[in-house]
């Protein structure tokens, strides 16, 4: 199934003013940078935001080409590899829960309920991220978007 027609509903949690200017059409957002330092709160700080892909490495062995063109072992990885896509933590992130068809039950996770007393229910996802591409596109701003899995 197309990732676009899983999400059935999205809803954006926050304090009630940031929620009615959303409602309005502003959509605030940090950088990838700005969650990747944040050290304030478990909700929103994390290291690994942005990650690209995680290769599980451990024991690989790295080598590095000497004047001879012959690969000579310098070490062995201890741990997982991170790649970042170049420039990412400059990009701008605007975060909402997705609730989805599969499973059909599904439960909002509470820690959600810590980001404000309020949230907006976008019952049409797809009209909602057109409205985004096209209010951006007018700007001359990239957008792209995706159901993140954790």
């Amino acid at each position: 199934m197309p990732e676009q027609t899983r999400a059935v509903k999205l809803l954006k949690f926050g304090k009630k003013i940031d929620m009615e200017a959303f409602q309005g059409g502003v959509l605030y957002m940090n950088t990838l940078k700005h969650f990747q330092t944040l050290e304030c709160c478990e909700l929103r700080g994390d290291k690994d935001e942005g990650l690209s892909a995680v290769y599980q490495a451990k024991g690989a062995i790295l080598s590095r080409q000497n004047d001879k063109g012959e690969f000579v072992p310098i070490g062995t990885i201890v741990d997982q590899l991170h790649y970042r896509e170049k420039d990412s933590a400059h990009a701008n992130v605007f975060c909402m829960y997705a609730l989805q068809v599969e499973p059909k039950k599904q439960n909002i996770d509470e820690r959600n309920l810590k980001f404000g007393d309020t949230f907006v229910l976008i019952l049409d996802p797809i009209e909602f991220l057109n409205r985004v591409k096209r209010a951006a596109a007018q700007k001359r701003i990239e957008v792209y978007h995706k159901l993140v899995e954790y």
